[in-house]
């Protein structure tokens, strides 16, 4: 069965839930003044008849409470209908003396009624019993039990009755009073009677006249109030056997309105002959209204026009009534025998009435007769023809003269016909048989009705010889002709074709129907004109069986919008404009200038004659809504459509799908919305188990329904009906029209029956959400479209909320005030900040003052944090967190006191919940909630500065004290962002990639898989490889977006110069870069976010590749070249990458203070990669490990430090830590970091850190504090499980730059975090912890390997001793120190030759031997021969038997103790020695003058075997001075450190100065050749067999240098070439 989307299920269930609440009234109990009788007649059919004002009330309920069985025990009021036709009670209310205590009549508040089926509809003589019956809460309509009025009004307000009493009984009902209406009412009866005829009062008994009204002129062809013979008339008739005297009768309306039957009104009255007054049985008298207007035209408000006798003596006939009256037609009474009215077909006063065409036709000419006529014109009924009314006359004889014929319209009205209204070409009346003429409304007198008609046509003799009626008043007409029916008296039809002119058989070959315009839409979402497939488009339908060609067929809007059928109107048709059987076709506006109405409209069809095929129109009802399509209804009526259906059936079956869909949220309109659409919405929630399509579905609010469409969706949606489908368990968001106060909303389903209907409890606000509650809805706090609801049932108006962080004076260069406070619910529950204070105290030039702001309804979900501030907007598009606009809250947000302030947190019932004291307490005062003193704000510039508890991150210390807060200077207000990651458990594949061996190949091949979108944010890019890479993947259609520095340290304009120049490159490529640099604070040293220090790339949204190294040849060389130790990861895992998405997207926006787009460098030199490594067809990276993981996102500065110090402070048994660099100090204390490396030691885990030596080497400012934080480590803790060291170096390894950790050999670290205060608490930095063994393992290889290696020079405990040498010699490598001796291993002589073991390490000598080349001549005394006599080296003859080789021992040729004469053991001269170990600063080997003996000799040997054993020595006082000395230049070297670290503080730069040193022109030369060139020495060590540069050869590209420098190169390893590349451009060695 096919059912309409809307029906009367729809109709019967909105009166069923529909109430309106009654307003508040007055309360009984008063004294109540008395009334004067001043009751009125009632003045309409709806009557007051019965009330009862003193009710018994049992049980003390309100007298407003139910009426009870018996009627008696609440107040009621009964009201009768004394009209002769039914009457709805719709609009119709009570009130008593004060008209705001309203009583509504509605369902809710009729008790009683003679019609149940239809309560609002009460019958001729019914009764209704109206009450609040307990439904209204409060006094409700309350009448006073003496006293009081009761008053009756009608839907337009206009008072029919009014009734006063001056006293009641309890329980007993009042009444009319019988001899006097307009008395007060009384008790005139024994017994109350609700609901039925009343022992007195107005019970109505009509008295039956002879005189009857038989033919009335309601609406005349004129004026109603024309004088006569015009106007309105009443035809009365003697229907009995005796005359009638009607001297002082009246004629009475439903209304009340009266006129008197006098001489003013009937023709021949004479007020003196009463003959004249009477009326003989059978005869007619019309009563002429004369200038006055009396009847009613059509029912209104729902009262029905009427008409009745008053008699003489005041009684009433019974009242003929009539629901609609047509413009110059008559009513008369039924002549079946009913006392009703019907229509007339022609008007006859004084005569009897005619009824039908054949009762009119007298007359016997057949020459003549219609045919077809027009009454509905397109456009004004008298304009020309065709526009205009007209009717066609068919002849039926020849030379018949049209002059001869007059029409007769129904009210008895003649028109002439004429040649000035006949469509004729032939200048004259005369028509032939067979003619076709047709007589135009223009220039005649007739006027056609639109709905309900007639027209008669009248011959020479005055007979009637044809007649035409209609009634076309529920279908649509214009434009539309009336064709004869079968029979004479029925009524005209529609024409399937108008024909005018031509035989209507003409169009007989064409089926009715057979083309119809199907639906139309009139106002789409898009601009009316705009080229398909959008704007305004026409559907038409084939209902016929055959095809049919629309070839210059048109439509035509409001008469004169025509749009032909064409290809401009069918744009890529390919039908020939053929309308296939039961097919559809499709005409669009298409940017012409047809245009059909919004609100209404009439649209005709016509075919290529030029003939009216089809016609519709449609109305709006006062709502032009974008989107909505009208379909064919009933005839030709188009009616609002559930949904557009272009191009197919616009019917739909019965529905018989899941009903399992709640309504779960609705947003009141809101111009700034948190979430969701700026329009009243409604989400919905499929409850069920399988997908619903909501097509056609209902929401209705208070009331008024919307039909859900797709163009309403939110987030906005494609035009398609499975648009609107939802999915299990899922939402969908869409919007409606409505105000911003709700009592209750239903739910329907397509054939309108009710699926729910729920209360809506309290108050809504705008911008608030109204939630689903139990059986209702309650406000919420956020708005949650298309999520689930907060779960209110456990939120709570207390908890645990903290100020996590604040930023107290806006950024330097910033205009707008981006103070803002951030709170955190740190409970286990929601909590609501409604009537919360949020207080700011401080003090302002010796005042304290106190600034209060109470939040509106505002949920924090635990765990949330917010941030609130007066620039939401700029805060927003950083922060990652949901900002609160203060403006908003509070109105508008007192600007945070800079210093000496306090900032307190209270619930709505005045408890403090939390306090933050900050640079000193206002007014010295203490402050509730806050224990000590205040937080030590930073001396430094402040602007922009922030405050965090704690980390910034969960879990927060709350202690109420200053150790709560970390104070750093951390990052600005313009590029801030407040991530706080949580570990997650995923699965995928990772792949660790270990460079410099596997770096680039593993990359290159990484970047050529991406297919959609490439995310690279990366310090440095200059590999020419990888830059070649990306813009090959831009220019293959991949979406690229690279994010460099602005400036990376250190370079210089060479330097920059190539970034630009690959600039350009990317950008040519189509590569969108991005640039984060500074954001115009021109304080480089302070300013938060300068650098952006990640090295990380996402692919396509599912793999990320992270790690240590830039992406330059120094960290991804080609491989079998030189480059540093990093650690890198490939991890492909889509929740990994969502992870670092939702924190990349924000550094990617140029709405970002800190970002730009990228320009084109004009002057930029061309980028070359053209000899771009290509990775080999065989490479095979690393084995990628799958299988279960867990992960945390690490993002400086938000949340890297509280993610570290999680993951050292969960370690169990190993921390392995791969570094390029630690601090142990950082802005205001100790690194936080090292302090947990150091709890986990004393907890019993294993520690091992591997350091660079990069910042141990001479000339580095982090050098005193790298040495210092080794030694720390490895002596000051005291702990055995602990060894800090530093990577020795390696062939295919310049150094470690890797910034890792592993932790019990399940959880690596991997990342760009150098270990300094910069890199986390202000650069942006991204890294990741995976927990992985089979993960941790590979690496845990990597660095045992690294942590194994030795070489010749690297020192890690600082003594002078490389490892390798001390591991050699049965030395500590990591500790220097010697137990019990102020000396450390390179300053003690373990063997007692006299050199120390500094000495012997660097002339060759073995540290435990005292003779190393046996010549028996101790070491330190062949030291002093080879300076004097030997003229050596002192390795030389420290290691060589018979140094001159003329065959003879040293021992033998100068003696063992060198007892030789002219040898001068007490003085000795400077010998440079060269020093191979680059970790000391010392270059020479300084030989102070003294005296040599062998009690010298053997004083120096007991004094160094002295100070190697606890015994105490004779020359205790020197020791003491000794001891004294060294422990004051030790003081002094602390204190000088100290100042150094202050006055410099640590940084990354040494970091990022080492990543820039490397020219980008080689990718075959070390990291470090910049540094080298521009230090002197190079850092390498010499080599043999170097050549030999020529000075003398002008041409040579080196000839411009300083030749020593030159040579000093080439003797250090560097080729000419790779010197020649460098100074091309104009540098200097």
């Amino acid at each position: 069965m096919v059912r309409p989307a809307r029906g009367a299920t729809l109709v019967m269930t909105l009166l069923t839930i529909a109430s309106l609440t009654a307003l508040a009234g007055a309360t009984n109990g008063h004294s109540e003044p008395q009334t004067q009788g001043r009751s009125t007649a009632c003045s309409g059919d709806l009557c007051i008849s019965e009330f009862l004002p003193d009710a018994l009330q049992p049980s003390g309920q309100p007298e407003n409470g139910p009426v009870g069985s018996s009627y008696e025990n609440g107040e009621w009021v009964e009201v009768t209908n004394r009209g002769s036709a039914n009457l709805d009670m719709t609009g119709y209310y009570l009130t008593d003396d004060d008209i705001t205590h309203v009583l509504t009549i509605n369902q809710t508040h009729i008790v009683q009624t003679t019609n149940p089926s239809n309560p609002l509809v009460l019958n001729p003589g019914g009764h209704a019993v109206i009450a609040n019956d307990g439904a209204t809460t409060g006094c409700g309509f309350c009448l006073r039990n003496s006293g009081e009025e009761i008053q009756l009004f009608n839907p337009s307000n206009l008072r029919v009755h009014h009734v006063t009493y001056n006293s009641s009984s309890s329980g007993k009902s009042l009444t009319e009073d019988p001899a006097d209406p307009l008395a007060d009412w009384g008790r005139f009866q024994t017994s109350n009677s609700p609901g039925g005829p009343n022992g007195g009062g107005t019970t109505v008994t009509y008295y039956q006249s002879d005189i009857l009204i038989t033919e009335l002129m309601i609406d005349a062809p004129g004026r109603d109030n024309a004088t006569r013979p015009s106007g309105e008339w009443i035809e009365l008739y003697n229907n009995g056997s005796a005359d009638v005297d009607i001297s002082d009768w009246k004629l009475r309306t439903h209304s009340g309105s009266t006129l008197t039957i006098d001489e003013d009104h009937v023709v021949g009255w004479d007020p003196a002959d009463a003959q004249t007054r009477v009326i003989a049985p059978g005869e007619r008298t019309i009563v002429w209204m004369n200038g006055t207007s009396l009847l009613v035209n059509t029912q209104s408000g729902g009262t029905t026009p009427s008409i009745q006798f008053v008699l003489p003596n005041g009684s009433l006939t019974e009242p003929l009534s009539w629901t609609q009256a047509q413009k110059g037609m008559t009513k008369g009474l039924d002549p079946q025998g009913a006392y009703q009215l019907v229509d007339t077909a022609l008007a006859t006063p004084g005569s009897p009435n005619i009824y039908t065409v054949s009762d009119a036709i007298n007359g016997t000419d057949t020459d003549v007769r219609f045919s077809e006529i027009r009454p509905d014109a397109l456009g004004a009924d008298d304009a020309p023809y065709p526009d205009g009314e007209w009717i066609e006359i068919s002849v039926h004889a020849d030379n018949v003269d049209l002059g001869d014929y007059t029409l007769m319209d129904a009210s008895a009205t003649t028109h002439a016909i004429n040649l000035s209204n006949i469509v004729n070409d032939d200048g004259d009346l005369l028509a032939s048989k067979e003619d076709h003429v047709i007589i135009e409304a223009h220039n005649s007198t007739f006027e056609l009705s639109n709905y309900v008609g007639g027209i008669f046509l009248v011959a020479s003799d005055g007979k009637v010889i044809d007649g035409a009626r209609w009634d076309i008043t529920d279908v649509y007409s214009v434009d539309r002709s009336l064709v004869r029916n079968e029979t004479t008296d029925a009524l005209w039809h529609f024409a399937d074709f108008a024909t005018p002119g031509v035989n209507n058989s003409i169009m007989d070959a064409i089926e009715p129907g057979t083309v119809l315009i199907n639906e139309v839409m009139p106002n789409p979402f898009s601009t009316d004109s705009k080229p398909a497939p959008d704007g305004e488009w026409i559907e038409l339908y084939n209902n016929g069986t055959d095809p049919v060609n629309l070839t210059g067929w048109s439509l035509i809007a409001g008469g004169f919008s025509i749009i032909d059928i064409d290809e401009d109107s069918r744009p890529n048709a390919t039908d020939d404009n053929i309308l296939q059987p039961d097919g559809y076709m499709l005409v669009w506006r298409n940017g012409s200038t047809f245009r059909m109405g919004n609100a209404a409209e009439q649209l005709a069809l016509r075919d290529a004659f030029d003939r009216t095929v089809d016609m519709v129109t449609w109305i709006a009802d006062n709502q032009t809504i974008e989107g909505i399509a009208y379909v064919r209804s009933e005839g030709n009526v188009m009616t609002k459509a559930d949904i557009p259906t272009p191009g197919e059936s616009n019917t739909f079956p019965e529905y018989t799908g899941s009903t399992s869909v709640v309504i779960n949220e609705i947003g009141l309109a809101c111009d700034s919305p948190i979430a969701g659409p700026s329009t009243t919405w409604v989400e919905l929630l499929n409850t069920g188990n399988e997908a619903i399509n909501l097509s056609r579905w209902m929401v209705s609010i208070d009331g008024e329904i919307s039909t859900l469409l797709p163009q309403f969706l939110w987030p906005e949606s494609s035009y398609e009906l499975n648009a609107l489908t939802i999915e299990a368990g899922s939402y969908m968001v869409i919007g409606l029209r409505h105000s911003d106060w709700l009592e209750y909303a239903a739910l329907f389903d397509p054939d309108g029956d009710l699926v729910e209907n729920r209360s809506i409890e309290g108050r809504s606000w705008s911008c608030y959400p109204i939630i689903r509650h139990g059986s209702g809805f309650l406000t919420g706090f956020v708005p949650t479209p298309g999520a689930a609801n907060p779960d209110l049932a456990g939120f709570r108006t207390s908890g645990d909320v903290l100020i996590t962080r604040f930023m107290p004076r806006p950024s330097a260069d910033n205009d707008i005030a981006d103070e803002f406070i951030e709170l955190a619910n740190v409970g286990d529950g929601p909590v609501s900040l409604a009537g919360w204070t949020l207080r700011r105290v401080g003090e302002y030039q010796d005042e304290i003052r106190t600034e209060n702001k109470t939040f509106p309804p505002v949920l924090l979900e635990s765990g949330e944090r917010v941030q609130i501030t007066e620039s939401a907007e700029a805060l927003a598009a950083t922060s990652g967190l949901r900002v609160l606009d203060a403006t908003d809250l509070f109105g508008w947000m007192p600007s945070i006191y800079d210093d000496n302030s306090a900032l307190q947190l209270s619930d709505d019932d005045g408890t403090i919940v939390d306090s933050v004291v900050y640079g000193a307490k206002p007014g010295g005062e203490e402050m509730d909630g806050w224990n000590g003193s205040a937080i030590s704000v930073p001396r430094f510039p402040m602007d922009g500065i922030v405050l965090l508890r704690g980390s910034g991150c969960a879990p927060y210390p709350d202690m109420d004290v200053a150790e709560d807060w970390y104070a750093a200077r951390i990052w600005t207000h313009s590029s801030i962002t407040a991530f706080c990651g949580q570990t997650f458990n995923s699965s995928g594949s990772i792949t660790p990639v270990i460079g410099p061996e596997e770096g680039l190949p593993a990359l290159l091949t990484w970047i050529k898989a991406a297919q959609t979108d490439l995310h690279v944010h990366i310090y440095q890019l200059s590999e020419p490889s990888i830059v070649a890479a990306l813009a090959e993947r831009a220019e293959q259609g991949v979406s690229v977006i690279v994010v460099l520095d602005e400036k990376p340290y250190g370079f210089d304009n060479y330097d920059m110069d190539r970034i630009d120049s690959i600039i350009n490159l990317l950008i040519e490529a189509g590569v969108e870069v991005r640039i984060w640099g500074d954001d115009g604070a021109g304080d480089e040293d302070r300013l938060p976010g300068r650098y952006n220090h990640a090295k990380i790339a996402v692919r396509d949204g599912e793999s990320v590749f992270i790690g240590s190294g830039n992406w330059k040849s120094s960290s991804f060389p080609v491989p079998g070249e030189s480059g540093n130790r990093e650690w890198n990861l490939i991890i492909d895992d889509s929740t990994t990458a969502a992870a670092y998405m939702e924190r990349l997207l924000i550094d990617e926006d140029s709405a970002h203070p800190l970002v730009s787009v990228a320009r084109t460098r004009p002057s930029a030199d061309v980028f070359l990669t053209n000899e771009s490594y290509q990775v080999p067809v065989d490479f095979t990276p690393s084995t990628p490990l799958t299988g279960d993981f867990s992960a945390r996102v690490l993002t400086c500065p938000d949340d890297c430090l509280h993610g570290m110090l999680e993951a050292i402070n969960g370690a169990q048994t190993s921390i392995h830590a791969s570094l390029a660099s630690i601090d142990d100090y950082w802005v205001t204390q100790g690194s936080p970091l090292v302090d947990a490396l150091q709890a986990a030691a004393e907890r019993g885990v294993e520690l091992k850190v591997l350091l660079d030596g990069y910042y141990i080497q001479p000339g580095s400012s982090k050098a005193t504090e790298t040495r210092a934080v080794i030694q720390e480590m490895n002596e000051g803790w005291g702990l055995t499980n602990v060894e800090a060291r530093i990577m020795a170096g390696s062939d295919g390894i310049w150094s470690l730059h890797n910034k890792g950790l592993i932790i019990d050999s399940e959880t690596v670290l991997v990342g760009s975090i150098n270990w300094n205060d910069n890199a986390i608490l202000r650069n942006r930095e991204q890294a990741i912890v995976v927990t992985m063994p089979t993960l941790a393992n590979f690496f845990e290889t990597s660095f045992n390997a690294d942590w194994d290696m030795l070489d010749d020079h690297t020192d890690s405990d600082s003594d002078g001793l490389s490892d390798k040498w001390e591991i050699e010699h049965g030395f500590n490598r990591s500790i220097s120190s010697v137990p019990g001796s102020p000396l450390n291993e390179g300053e003690m002589d373990a063997d007692g030759d006299g050199l120390t073991n500094k000495e012997e390490h660097d002339y060759g000598g073995d540290p435990r031997d005292a003779d190393t080349d046996d010549d028996c001549i101790p070491d330190g005394l062949e030291k002093i021969l080879a300076a004097q006599s030997l003229g050596v080296l002192p390795k030389i003859a420290i290691t060589t038997v018979d140094v001159d080789g003329d065959g003879t021992p040293d021992g033998e040729e100068y003696g063992c103790e060198l007892e030789l004469t002219d040898i001068d053991t007490t003085t000795t001269t400077d010998v440079v020695v060269p020093d191979t170990n680059t970790s000391t600063g010392d270059n020479t080997v300084d030989q102070s003058n003294e005296t040599t003996s062998d009690d010298t000799n053997a004083a120096n040997q007991n004094a160094d075997a002295n100070l190697s054993a606890e015994g105490d020595t004779d020359d205790t006082s020197g020791l003491m001075t000794v001891f004294i000395i060294v422990i004051s230049l030790s003081t002094l070297a602390i204190l000088a450190s100290i100042i150094v670290i202050l006055t410099s503080k640590p940084s990354e730069e040494e970091m990022m100065r080492k990543e820039a040193a490397a020219p980008l022109d080689f990718t075959n030369m070390p990291d470090t050749f910049a540094e080298q060139a521009g230090s002197g020495l190079p850092q390498v060590r010499a080599t043999t067999g170097a050549p030999r540069f020529d000075a003398t050869q002008s041409d040579d590209p080196l000839a411009s240098q300083d030749p020593a420098r030159v040579q000093m190169y080439l003797d250090s390893g560097w080729t000419r070439e790779q010197l020649i590349d460098y100074v091309e451009d104009g540098r200097q060695l």
